[in-house]
């Protein structure tokens, strides 16, 4: 069993209509890769560490994923954004690992039923993963394992993202982390085994709408096919760099991302996005055919039907 994941190129003046921006081939597909699929979209601390509390914070904030950038220095992981800024004392492990260890059971911590931790891998993947692997073994009963199309879903699911791009794992080999694969225009190699749970683009790279009015038609049917063609091959989907300054056009923008089925709303702004939730209860998932329909119902073609990913 393997899932095989490629991202095809776009075909030069009709990609954006009339075919599907991505194509997942995979033998996995029984497998629910990533925990919080099927789930309403959750909110996703975009560089944490920032923040004067990271990761404490974001949970009282209601979000469900957090992110860190991290540096392979002197043998440990240090959490900052640039390498001359980081800092001995703030590693992946303080800042984190020994946080989520100590308040997992404690009835009166934040922490979720699932937690993503995205790990985004700024120094050289060749000296940044094994330190990681060493560092998650100390922690792997909290941990979401992968081995093949085997998953065991822990409290907190590593996701590695960034410099570092799908691997496949040794064989018969266990990992405690999985890959972000970058949604890009282009191809790329298939990735051996089920280790991709989360797929993430640039917002700009595929949309020019930022909230104001409609959606036009064809970005919104492009965002259905990529939608459903992640979470066919059992990954979850997310984009950075949305449109983030408050008012009612992100409102709108995070509306729309719910209504479409994706999976993370990603932002800086953790009490814009507490209000957000607050103030809008995030509406259901649209079953693929009614999403379909109401993309034809905007561009008012002939009806067609959409071809599996």
């Amino acid at each position: 069993m393997r899932l095989a994941v490629l991202l095809v190129a776009l075909i030069a003046g009709t990609a954006w209509l009339d075919t599907t921006p991505v194509h997942l081939t995979r033998d996995c597909a029984a497998s629910a890769l990533a925990p919080w699929l099927g789930r309403p979209p959750q909110g996703h601390a975009h560089n944490d560490y920032l923040h004067p509390h990271p990761l404490t914070s974001a949970l009282k904030h209601g979000f469900t994923s957090v992110e860190a950038d991290v540096w392979p220095v002197d043998g440990r992981l240090l959490v900052a954004h640039q390498r001359d800024q980081v800092d001995p004392s703030r590693t992946l492990e303080s800042l984190y690992l020994q946080p989520l260890a100590r308040d997992l059971h404690d009835a009166t911590s934040p922490v979720p039923a699932h937690l993503q931790l995205l790990v985004d891998v700024k120094g050289s993947p060749g000296s940044t993963l094994p330190l990681l692997r060493a560092e998650l073994a100390s922690y792997a009963g909290m941990l979401t394992s992968y081995r093949g199309c085997t998953v065991v879903p822990g409290r907190v699911s590593v996701v590695v993202s960034g410099n570092a791009h799908p691997l496949a794992p040794r064989s018969g080999g266990t990992s405690l982390f999985g890959y972000d694969q970058p949604l890009e225009r282009g191809s790329h190699p298939s990735v051996e085994e089920a280790v991709t749970p989360l797929v993430s683009g640039d917002w700009a790279q595929w949309f020019t709408w930022e909230g104001r009015g409609d959606m036009p038609a064809r970005e919104h049917d492009r965002l259905v096919r990529l939608v459903e063609a992640a979470h066919a091959a059992g990954s979850a989907i997310r984009f950075w760099d949305t449109p983030d300054d408050p008012g009612p056009a992100r409102d709108a923008l995070w509306r729309e991302l719910t209504e479409d089925g994706v999976d993370w709303l990603s932002t800086d702004d953790l009490a814009g996005y507490a209000a957000f939730l607050r103030q809008s209860q995030p509406a259901p998932s649209r079953p693929s055919q009614e999403r379909a329909g109401r993309s034809r119902s905007r561009t008012r073609s002939a009806p067609r039907r959409l071809r599996p990913p």
